[in-house]
């Protein structure tokens, strides 16, 4: 099953909560995380270098990675979804 890695945002945070599946278009994975003490959940997601929507891995694997964010209270709900079908 090709998941989404959860490194490229997860490294010195908090993750209460990681969950993943599959369906016909791809396999996801959503991940809550806390941000440091101090910082708002969104300064969390300003300070990510990466942009909410899909794109292209690389230019021999062309399967869409997209990304997504959502604030509930103090947590930020990071949304990664591998589409098997390039768009």
């Amino acid at each position: 099953m090709g998941l989404p890695s959860a490194d490229h945002v997860t490294d010195g945070l908090v993750v209460t909560s990681d969950e993943m599946g599959c369906g016909t278009r791809g396999c996801w994975r959503a991940l809550t995380v806390h941000p440091p003490e101090g910082t708002s959940p969104e300064q969390l997601i300003a300070a990510w270098d990466v942009e909410e929507g899909c794109a292209a891995q690389s230019w021999i694997d062309r399967r869409p990675v997209c990304t997504g964010y959502s604030v509930e209270g103090d947590a930020v709900i990071v949304s990664l979804e591998y589409e098997r079908i390039p768009r």
